[in-house]
């Protein structure tokens, strides 16, 4: 069954395809292992966001509650974007001690 969203969860799992390509070639390149806390907060912070997705999507095309959409989108998609943050932070911050 084609739902109406389809189209866009085809493209986020080209991109989401496409970035973790991208990520474990960087990794294995540069010799750089992260954390377990840093996996853990991206990923989180990567469900968080698809989960914000979502639900912007599904509130706005199919249900159509435009209050509902606009409400939950920084509920779900401001903590998804504070633990990426904290995330990139974590590791440009031991990249850099590592480096110096």
């Amino acid at each position: 069954m084609v739902s109406v969203l389809s189209p866009l969860w085809l493209a986020v799992g080209f991109m989401l395809g496409i970035g973790a390509t991208v990520l474990f070639n960087n990794l294995r390149s540069s010799k750089l292992t992260l954390c377990w806390y840093e996996w853990v907060l991206g990923v989180s912070g990567l469900i968080l966001l698809l989960a914000a997705i979502q639900h912007f999507a599904g509130a706005m095309v199919i249900e159509k509650y435009n209050s509902a959409a606009w409400w939950g989108l920084p509920f779900l998609g401001l903590p998804a974007l504070v633990l990426l943050a904290l995330t990139w932070q974590l590791v440009t911050r031991r990249i850099k001690k590592f480096n110096t």
